[in-house]
């Protein structure tokens, strides 16, 4: 069977986007590891869903296609897979930076087991987690 895995970049403070759904907080060193984490996790999927923000990059179209509000579609459905199971592993890239408030995925306790941790170069850490179901 299939594995659902996530790929989320966030803010030490657990935050996946600023409070009108700002990214600038991230950090994209020039970390070659980091790029080929990334890479390998593209690489294993046959099926990637991305956030509008994210896809503002690849696809034009879906520019203005959602505002930024914090029941915007793309964090209630990630929050929902992960408070119905439904997630097996959680890439999470945790960003050098805080940030007062914002949005965030987790709404409800979620256990997991970490699986692998890695401190790139640029200060991000890869944190690779399977779910507790």
């Amino acid at each position: 069977m299939r594995k659902l895995k996530l790929q989320m970049q966030q803010t030490v403070v657990g935050y996946v986007a600023g409070p009108n759904g700002e990214l600038d907080w991230m950090t994209f060193g020039d970390d070659a590891e980091l790029f080929k984490v990334v890479n390998a996790l593209t690489d294993s999927s046959d099926t990637i869903l991305m956030g509008r923000k994210i896809t503002e990059g690849f696809i034009n179209y879906w520019k203005d296609v959602v505002k930024n509000q914090p029941e915007s579609p793309e964090f209630s459905f990630v929050a929902s897979l992960l408070k119905n199971n439904l997630i097996d592993e959680l890439n999470l890239f945790v960003n050098p930076t805080a940030i007062g408030n914002g949005m965030k995925i987790f709404v409800d306790s979620t256990n997991l087991e970490l699986v692998h941790a890695k401190a790139c170069k640029c200060g991000e850490l890869m944190l690779q987690y399977t779910t507790k179901h």
